[in-house]
């Protein structure tokens, strides 16, 4: 059951022993209208959910079931989503600087505390049905804090960055790209789903943290309005992070086995940002190392999606993030070389849609949507990519036969699962078409496809049109 489970996820989690488990209100029959629940609870030395650190207290939310019931009373579930009203008590001021809470939602007030005027009391008002697994803030001297413009912004509500004093100047520099990408995956994909957008920068912390309308990063991403290289690695994850409002955030996985979809869709949109805001070069170049980086670690890996499947581990949720968008990469070749379709991208807007009705995304209806858009059918492509594990690995020759006047190509082709134990890890040939592009001599190009069989070895001719 869903109760067993999230247990389990606790049993293998650092607090362990402060599971108590679930709270039951057992409700007379009968009962109709709606019923009030008021819980008082305190959060005791907090092993995970909550983090202390250098003076800033923040969530560590997962965007999954029994993370958010580690810091508040619950129903813990990407399907439970409700409005929300948020209040947070906090010190005027600490060691001489202000204390700020940014939180999921859009801030209705800042108010003195009505019995101590030390502290205030700042309330933020989720008006989209959101999951509480979703739900995140970060509270303490943020007094680096700037507002963003741009049309992207003005289509947010509003765009606002926020990092440790006297970094405000970088957080702005850095956050320069966030209004573009909103607006872009808006126009291209479907409205954004909050009121606002929110962008917070804490010391120490590795990676990113999505929730509702808000994204924690690492300062480590922070640079300054001088520095291109950073600024290269600071885009490439802020259209990601800002990609996760949709999928992640808004749209959930419907089942566990659904998680690599929603991964991959966040991936695919961050893909085609990357593409329009630094060049069809780069976009192309970071496709090529990750597709290197899938090769090395796609051995003994499990599949995307598979039956009875849990939640991801570590190891598996940073292997599924490179893996997923790759292979959405290729459905959306497929579908575009059937020549009556755009791709992913009359697919995406359609999920967004469904999703505003409460629809999570599942792997099933995605494909049988592809199909219909496309008529591509993809059910052998994700057997072989979704369904299972390990990748073709091609290597290629080639020699010139002058009497012939041909090209013969020689493909040597194995599976990095040739050397692997794991029971679920098959070694998989690839069978298909490619595509092998000829320059002639006069520098004209011809294009040839070649029919690929499950075979260690395939031999092909390509004619040569030039003589010698």
């Amino acid at each position: 059951t869903r109760r067993q489970l999230v247990h389990k996820l606790l049993r293998t989690g650092d607090d362990t022993l402060h599971d108590e488990g679930d709270l039951e209100i057992t409700v007379p029959q009968g009962q109709t209208g709606s019923l009030k629940v008021r819980i008082e609870y305190y959060v005791v030395r907090p092993q995970s959910g909550l983090v202390f650190r250098g003076g800033i207290v923040y969530t560590e939310t997962h965007v999954n079931p029994s993370s958010a019931r580690r810091w508040v009373p619950c129903l813990d579930d990407m399907g439970e989503r409700s409005t929300w009203d948020l209040f947070f008590v906090v010190p005027a001021s600490v060691g001489g600087e202000a204390v700020t809470a940014v939180a999921s939602g859009e801030l209705s007030s800042v108010v003195p505390h009505p019995h101590d005027v030390a502290r205030r009391v700042v309330r933020y008002i989720v008006s989209t049905a959101t999951a509480a697994c979703t739900l995140g803030f970060a509270a303490g001297p943020l007094t680096g804090a700037c507002a963003l413009g741009g049309a992207g912004a003005e289509a947010a509500g509003g765009v606002f960055a926020f990092a440790p004093g006297g970094r405000a100047a970088d957080a702005q520099a850095t956050c320069a790209v966030v209004p573009e990408a909103l607006e872009f995956y808006a126009r291209e994909f479907g409205a954004y789903p909050y009121a606002t957008y929110k962008v917070v920068f804490v010391e120490g912390l590795a990676g990113v943290v999505t929730c509702a309308a808000l994204t924690l990063v690492g300062t480590d991403v922070l640079h300054g309005s001088r520095e291109i290289e950073a600024a290269y690695e600071a885009r490439r994850v802020l259209g990601l992070a800002v990609a996760r409002q949709w999928f992640g955030a808004f749209v959930g996985a419907a089942a566990w086995g659904d998680q690599w979809l929603v991964a991959g869709l966040a991936g695919f949109m961050a893909a085609q940002f990357v593409r329009h805001h630094l060049g069809a070069n780069e976009q192309r170049y970071r496709l090529k190392r990750d597709m290197a980086r899938m090769c090395h670690a796609d051995v003994n890996q499990k599949p995307l999606s598979y039956p009875e499947q849990g939640p991801w581990e570590a190891g598996e949720a940073a292997f599924a993030e490179v893996k997923a968008p790759v292979v959405l990469y290729m459905l959306d070749r497929r579908m575009v070389k059937g020549g009556v379709s755009v791709g992913l991208q009359r697919v995406v807007p359609g999920v967004l849609v469904a999703a505003t009705g409460g629809a999570a995304v599942d792997t099933a209806g995605f494909l049988r949507t592809c199909r219909r858009v496309s008529g591509v059918d993809a059910s052998a492509f994700a057997a072989q990519w979704v369904f299972a594990s390990g990748c073709p690995v091609f290597h290629v020759g080639y020699a010139f036969n002058r009497k012939k006047l041909a090209v013969e190509i020689t493909l040597h082709q194995e599976s990095t699962n040739a050397r692997a134990t794991a029971p679920w890890a098959r070694a998989q040939l690839f069978a298909g078409q490619m595509t092998a592009r000829i320059r002639e001599a006069d520098g004209t190009p011809y294009e040839h496809v070649l029919d690929i069989r499950r075979e260690h070895v395939g031999r092909f001719e390509v004619q040569f049109n030039t003589k010698y």
